[in-house]
């Protein structure tokens, strides 16, 4: 397949152009290097902000949940379980991305906070400065 075949492909069906990309690197045969390689690196970029949304909604939920008990629902408790199970799972496979949570967790906390204290209507100065939970301890299910 000519490349300007492919780059066509790519708008018209990304999942076949993934497809037909991946064929061609199996046979050894030329294929779309410069958009397999943006492709890859967005989807580095993807799986990044999926991890940090998750943490975000994840801790705010805790937060919410453990300041303001009183308001605390089962929507936040299904939230909590969700993202936990999604990173779980996540962390399973990707080690990077674990790593990635670890080299970018006091931000994530700091942006947990603010969701929370935006949820809430409570002040940033009733949450604790620093995560009280591991990310070991935020992904446990146990009921």
């Amino acid at each position: 397949m000519k490349l300007s075949s492919l780059n066509r492909l790519r708008t018209k069906d990304e999942n076949r152009w993934l497809k037909v990309n991946s064929c061609l690197i199996k046979e050894n045969k030329s294929f779309d290097t410069f958009g397999v390689s943006r492709y890859l690196m967005e989807m580095s970029i993807s799986d990044k902000r999926e991890v940090y949304s998750l943490l975000i909604i994840l801790i705010s939920h805790k937060l919410k949940s453990k300041y303001q008990s009183k308001k605390k629902s089962r929507s936040w408790d299904t939230s909590i379980f969700i993202s936990a199970t999604e990173l779980e799972n996540i962390f399973k496979s990707s080690k990077t991305l674990y790593n990635y949570t670890i080299d970018n967790f006091n931000d994530i906390y700091t942006k947990s906070v603010k969701k929370a204290v935006i949820e809430t209507g409570l002040s940033i100065n009733d949450f604790p400065s620093k995560c009280e939970w591991t990310i070991n301890e935020l992904l446990d299910t146990d009921l």
